[in-house]
């Protein structure tokens, strides 16, 4: 399925693309435009865009964190809330959500888009992730209020048993770190 989009073309073509896609058998989508800036800006202000941050969090033996969540392994992360930073969430959020005081903050490393359906509605998830540093000692408490079952430091050699029950996007985004 292809769309060529112009910088002159309305987000009407750009939304009927997207609805055409999501009802057929179509496995890939190409659009074709001189601005991908523009297009994904359009494509994007349909969409409630709803802003996450999180961490992944390595120890000193090269590690990786994954929470276990709603049966899938996952990064912890959570919404921005109303007047506060990427930076202050995502710290805030790997703490709840995993028991880590005060894990140390490394560099920003990327804003991943995801979406989802849900009410009848689709939604766009950004989430900026940092790099985050934490001991292997430190006690791992998981938040059960967010449904966390299990919390778990991975190496680079255990990172199938995760990759077998992920999300792609966060195959993707934790393949660069191990």
């Amino acid at each position: 399925m292809y769309l060529h989009f112009a910088p002159d073309d309305t987000c009407v073509t750009l939304n009927t693309f997207f609805l055409d896609f999501i009802e057929s058998n179509f496995q890939e989508g190409y659009i074709i435009c001189d601005s991908i800036e523009l297009a994904f800006n359009l494509f994007l202000s349909n969409f409630k865009i709803i802003d996450a941050a999180g961490g992944i969090v390595k120890n000193e033996k090269n590690e990786l964190l994954f929470i276990f969540r709603k049966g899938k392994w996952d990064l912890p992360k959570g919404h921005v809330e109303e007047d506060e930073s990427f930076y202050k969430a995502a710290l805030r959020e790997v703490s709840e959500e995993t028991g880590i005081p005060n894990p140390e903050m490394g560099d920003e490393i990327m804003y991943m888009h995801h979406m989802f359906f849900e009410k009848n509605k689709w939604y766009v998830k950004r989430v900026l992730w940092y790099e985050m540093f934490c001991s292997s000692d430190t006690l791992l408490i998981p938040q059960a209020e967010e449904k966390i079952t299990d919390i778990r430091w991975f190496n680079a050699q255990a990172t199938d048993e995760v990759f077998q029950n992920s999300f792609a996007s966060i195959k993707e985004i934790t393949k660069r770190f191990i």
